[in-house]
């Protein structure tokens, strides 16, 4: 049944298939170009930069389904939820980001300042440990470093 509803709206099963399989992105499936890609992410950048959080973390909701494993879009989800103090949803974003690229530490310290914003220290000095060591390891983060150090002697 599924089968013959995808054949009808042009939809191939097997792209359908390689989708719930993880072999192919739904990006993939469609045939979509990078540049209508692109074109969606300056949307929903241009609705953050607007203030419209709840347009851009829908954008930004489309744009994770089309391609997961770009780290920008859950962390764009994160700055959403950040500007309108829900932010125990924003650092599950901001961590889905750095759960698809560990080599930018960045999205730890949107993790810490979340927490520290709910009154969650204990939580917020993890972050900032984990943020510190990640970032001192990479090098080119010592502007970051130095707010975290800032954060950090503002919790203890």
């Amino acid at each position: 049944m599924v089968e013959q509803q995808t054949a009808q709206k042009g939809y191939a099963p097997e792209q359908v298939q390689k989708v719930l399989d993880g072999e192919i992105t739904i990006k993939e499936a469609l045939k979509l170009d990078d540049s209508i890609e692109e074109a969606m992410y300056l949307l929903a950048y241009t609705k953050m930069q607007s203030g419209h959080w709840g347009e851009a973390f829908q954008a930004l909701g489309v744009l994770s389904a089309l391609n997961p494993a770009d780290p920008r879009y859950p962390k764009g989800m994160g700055v959403c939820l950040q500007q309108i103090g829900q932010y125990g949803p924003a650092a599950f974003y901001f961590l889905w980001s750095n759960a698809i690229d560990e080599s930018d530490p960045s999205p730890l310290l949107d993790v810490a300042q979340c927490y520290t914003a709910d009154g969650d220290n204990d939580h917020a000095r993890m972050a900032l440990e984990l943020f510190l060591k990640k970032a001192n390891e990479l090098g080119g983060y010592e502007d970051k470093v130095s707010q975290a150090e800032v954060m950090m002697a503002n919790i203890f």
